[in-house]
């Protein structure tokens, strides 16, 4: 689809150096027009709870050129169940995220940066808290890659019918960089721990406990977490 932005970013005493830097390299009020384009396979055996299938999406943004701003995004996650048995079922998780400018933008803009760290990430990191830091501010970056893999297990004490709860085990592992070349394997942050989903009448809720393993000083931890109203994709 095609989208058209006009905006003015208004900085103060406490906005990090790197966004002024990039505000005075480019420009601080800038109309934006987007070009976005999606695809998607999914071939789930359901779309709640599903035991078997796979569900792929790829999207694309690109400001056209002539905006204020010129830049391009892509993102790719995938998301695959395979049973194991009749009673347990591997989950394995994937999303790549990359961002770059062109002509005269001098990099990605800095609010269209990708956040890792979190329930929809790597768990037992508090939320978008990886990658570049500022201080102790979270600057995201333009390169996310994050892996997960679950074991999803029989809820005890449960009905084996019961599609309102599901429980599993989880390892995850990943981080944001600031560009494409600033990629090092030696800065993914990897966590495991146990997550409940329960589909209540209100919308879903998601609980996690995780146990960070390679977790570095400064990072933010946070070993309980709890979501409302959406899945961890």
């Amino acid at each position: 689809g095609l989208a058209y932005e006009n905006t003015q970013i208004f900085t103060s005493t406490l906005t990090p150096q790197s966004i002024r830097d990039f505000l005075d390299a480019n420009t601080d009020q800038f109309n934006i027009y987007k070009l976005t384009l999606g695809w998607t396979h999914d071939t789930r055996d359901r779309t709640i709870f599903a035991n078997n299938g796979l569900l792929v999406s790829m999207n694309g943004t690109l400001a056209l050129p002539g905006s204020g701003l010129e830049y391009y995004k892509v993102d790719f996650r995938a998301m695959k169940f395979q049973p194991v048995t009749q009673k347990l079922t591997l989950l394995m998780k994937g999303a790549l995220g990359y961002g770059d400018s062109y002509s005269r933008t001098t990099r990605l803009p800095f609010f269209e940066h990708y956040y890792a760290g979190g329930s929809s990430s790597v768990r037992g990191f508090r939320g978008n808290s990886l990658g570049p830091q500022e201080g102790n501010l979270s600057l995201g970056g333009a390169l996310k890659v994050v892996g997960n893999l679950e074991l999803i297990v029989p809820m005890p004490f449960v009905a084996e019918d019961n599609r309102s709860l599901r429980l599993s085990g989880f390892y995850d592992i990943g981080n944001v960089f600031t560009d494409g070349n600033g990629y090092d394997s030696a800065e993914l942050r990897s966590s495991t721990g146990i997550a409940l989903i329960w589909m209540s009448p209100i919308a879903p809720l998601t609980f996690s406990y995780a146990f960070p393993l390679n977790d570095k000083e400064g990072d933010k931890l946070e070993r309980f977490q709890f979501t409302l109203g959406s899945f961890f994709f």
